[in-house]
């Protein structure tokens, strides 16, 4: 079973209070971006099929390319993987989600990382690396979520199950276990 969006059917802007919300719920928003990296290729907005959950397949895919980036170079080294992903799948949907899941993991773990430094130091983290920065993100929510889900609602809802299994490999792999 697939769900039919139709073609146009998500909205150009956000409003605030909207996004504010899905920003503490689901983590979209949390720090830094996109901005340096190229966004090309968002998938067509007519009639994007997309299964009604992540297989099984694609989040343990997710897991591993997050694994492999991870432990090869850390932070740096998945923003720039999730970069080629986005550019690589413009034309594969189902594959375009586990961008989508890989890059939605990343803000998410780096939210509640720069989250748990500033409690337990009580000093700002730092800046966050371009690939997180609000204006980036939100670039990248224009041209690859907002045409498939039509609302970041809609996408949270989605991607939470996975979310589930691949945040614990990120935050495993970021503690060096």
């Amino acid at each position: 079973m697939f769900y039919i969006l139709p073609k146009n059917s998500f909205p150009h802007t956000i409003f605030p209070s909207t996004f504010i919300a899905i920003s503490l719920v689901f983590g979209f928003g949390a720090g830094p971006a996109y901005a340096k990296t190229p966004h090309s290729n968002p998938l067509p907005t007519s009639s994007i099929s997309i299964p009604p959950a992540m297989s099984h397949k694609m989040i343990e895919q997710a897991r591993e390319d997050i694994t492999f980036h991870m432990k090869q170079g850390g932070i740096p080294a998945i923003t720039k993987a999730i970069a080629l992903c986005y550019t690589h799948t413009s034309t594969l949907p189902e594959l375009r989600l586990k961008c989508i899941l890989e890059d939605v993991t990343l803000r998410v773990h780096d939210q509640k990382l720069r989250t748990a430094i500033e409690h337990l130091t009580h000093k700002d983290p730092g800046p966050v690396a371009p690939f997180l920065e609000l204006e980036a993100q939100n670039s990248r929510d224009s041209l690859y979520i907002l045409p498939v889900f039509k609302t970041m609602e809609n996408a949270a809802r989605y991607f939470s199950p996975a979310l589930g299994q691949t945040l614990p490999i990120m935050s495993k792999i970021q503690i060096g276990k």
